[in-house]
């Protein structure tokens, strides 16, 4: 135990001040105090202990957590030595009384009143938890819906073009792109005294768009928005029960995280037809130790591929390759 710590007296007076439990204004006030200020000189902070009548029932308002390395007396167990640094803004509805503890301390006074305060607590997080972002979102599923809407026809190509470039271009050509970018990288072959190894030569972007084990594009959209859909509107979160509101928060966050990833990942694997792309793919297949001859090139919206230039094919893109990727509306 460290060393003891003098606590002005006023401090284990008793503090009535929260006849009803304290609003989120006091928890943001605690949050803001102790972070440059001691706990047990917070206005509201009652330091003495609470006797047995007190301490027969409890709710803990919310947790706080100070500065990195810095602890604080309790007031169920340690009043006068620093112990703990993360605690619970503990409000006593029978004096009316908040205490700053411990996230572990008042559990010696009353283990069950403890364990019943922090499950009460994690529900009620976890449902305005949920009532927020439900309510951040539902005013926003026409908009959601729509920018799905427009990027499925680019998620459509994208999954026909990897088709296009993975076996077809594989059957005109012999060449085997995955098989060449798969890594993410490019490398060329250094001969050294030990043998042969590899070297870095440039990234490749959006390789994958070949990727042949990925999930389509097309149908995680879709996906997304049978999630979306499935939220029976209007809804109302705060006078949803328990069980729908979690059941429609789990929906919404699958749905828009299903889009939101599934958006980002076509920005990216589209970049693999881009001109810079393809040159940096030319300029490599073009240095003598190069594990492979490629011609590839972006011209407009025909795509030239093949072992050089003279036998290189032209493979026609859809003009879609080209439209904006939607951001999904906040």
């Amino acid at each position: 135990m460290g060393e003891r710590i003098d606590i002005p007296a006023h401090c284990f007076d008793s503090k009535p001040l929260f006849a009803s439990p304290p609003e989120r204004e006091v928890v943001d006030e605690v949050r803001a105090w102790v972070k440059k200020n001691p706990v047990y000189l917070w206005r509201g902070h009652t330091h003495s202990k609470p006797n047995a009548e007190e301490a027969g029932q409890i709710r803990y308002i919310n947790d706080f957590v100070l500065p990195k390395g810095v602890e604080s007396p309790c007031p169920c167990c340690t009043p006068h030595h620093a112990k703990f640094g993360k605690g619970y803004i503990a409000w006593f509805p029978l004096t009316g009384n908040v205490r700053l503890m411990g996230q572990d301390c008042f559990r010696t006074l009353n283990p069950e009143g403890h364990d019943f305060a922090v499950s009460e607590l994690d529900e009620r997080i976890k449902r305005e938890s949920e009532q927020q972002f439900l309510l951040s979102k539902l005013g926003n599923i026409p908009a959601i819906m729509a920018g799905i809407r427009a990027a499925e026809p680019i998620a459509e190509y994208l999954d026909d073009l990897r088709d296009i470039l993975g076996p077809r271009v594989q059957t005109l050509t012999g060449i085997n792109l995955w098989s060449l970018v798969r890594s993410g990288s490019l490398n060329l072959i250094v001969e050294t005294r030990e043998g042969a190894t590899s070297a870095y030569y440039a990234t490749v972007a959006g390789a994958t768009l070949l990727d042949p084990a990925r999930r389509r594009y097309a149908k995680a959209l879709l996906m997304a928005k049978q999630a979306i859909g499935a939220i029976n509107l209007p809804f109302d979160p705060i006078k949803a029960s328990d069980i729908d509101r979690s059941a429609a928060a789990k929906l919404m966050a699958r749905g828009v995280n299903f889009a939101e990833d599934t958006l980002a990942a076509m920005a990216q694997a589209r970049l693999f037809v881009s001109v810079l792309n393809t040159a940096t793919l030319r300029n490599w297949a073009e240095q003598e130790n190069a594990r492979a001859r490629l011609y590839i090139r972006r011209d407009g919206l025909q795509l030239y591929i093949g072992a050089n230039q003279k036998e290189a094919h032209v493979i026609p893109l859809n003009p879609v390759i080209d439209r904006s990727i939607p951001r999904l509306s906040e």
